[in-house]
């Protein structure tokens, strides 16, 4: 059943690439197979890195600097056998998932999971590496609204496009307005606070964006402590997302977020606190209101 699986998936990705863009099945599986020699020679401790946050957090930034070194996405290359296995939420990890990670080749993986007793069990049986990215939670929302706006797919973009700024924004957030089941500044809020209450329980590395706009020297470092990699490759991997920033800075968010390769980002401005110049009385006490809790208890200590 899991060899089935796999192979349904393998295909499925394997078509859907070739559909959108042959040129990229070839280019992707060459970079994929060339960090797959290069970590023959690399002895690590662990084979497979994941990446757990919240959209609008920063996750895309460690993604790319997780992928600089020879780290191949689990779920988007050829050059793996890829099963997320029986899930029971789009976003959850299941032990097929993480067993689908060869163990001589280096890998990671990047989701949105929520905190459940069955993935805090997975994250302590395979002694996973887990990166949580952290952010802001006002940035975040604003981040989202933005993003919504861009993205002609997403479900809500048709009711919060059509409305001016500070309504849709508010819209964006504010309970019983989209017709969802879970609110989602209820369900972000929950996500980070218990994470939060948990993560020192696992293998894991705390980061939040705000840090590494304020060092990005010492944001970096501390990722490739925890990955065990050389800290000589630090002006590279700057360079590297210099590069990568300037590339995208060129091209609109909707250009973004329709990239169809697995380089694909939707950074925006990048800015932090940008929620002191956004938010207004009346968003501020509306945002608070549908919390469901204590601010800071989902802010930085």
């Amino acid at each position: 059943m899991k060899y089935i699986r796999k192979l349904n998936y393998y295909v499925r990705y394997l078509l859907g690439l070739l559909t959108q863009n042959p040129s990229l099945v070839v280019q992707e599986f060459l970079e994929d197979f060339k960090k797959d020699k290069q970590a023959i020679n690399l002895k690590k401790n662990h084979n497979l890195v994941w990446i757990c946050s919240l959209p609008k957090s920063g996750s895309t930034l460690v993604e790319d600097i997780i992928s600089f070194y020879p780290y191949v996405k689990l779920d988007r290359s050829l050059t793996r056998f890829f099963s997320k296995g029986d899930l029971k939420h789009i976003h959850d990890i299941s032990h097929e998932l993480i067993e689908s990670a060869p163990k001589n080749k280096l890998s990671f993986i990047k989701t949105h999971t929520h905190f459940s007793e069955s993935i805090f069990n997975i994250c302590n049986k395979y002694d996973l590496k887990v990166i949580f990215t952290f952010r802001d939670i006002r940035d975040v929302f604003i981040s989202r609204y933005y993003h919504i706006v861009s993205d002609k797919s997403h479900r809500h973009h048709k009711i919060i496009s059509s409305m001016p700024e500070k309504k849709g924004f508010i819209s964006s957030f504010e309970k019983n307005h989209l017709n969802v089941k879970e609110p989602v500044l209820e369900y972000y809020y929950n996500w980070i606070n218990n994470w939060q209450t948990k993560k020192d329980t696992i293998n894991h590395l705390e980061l939040w964006y705000e840090d590494y706009v304020h060092n990005n020297d010492f944001f970096l470092e501390r990722i490739i402590n925890f990955i065990g990699e050389n800290k000589s490759s630090l002006l590279s991997l700057k360079n590297f997302l210099n590069q990568k920033k300037s590339r995208n800075k060129k091209k609109s968010l909707s250009k973004l977020i329709n990239d169809k390769s697995k380089g694909v980002s939707t950074f925006r401005s990048g800015k932090i606190n940008n929620w002191k110049i956004f938010f207004d009385e009346e968003i501020t006490k509306k945002f608070n209101e549908s919390l469901p809790g204590p601010l800071d208890l989902v802010l930085k200590k």
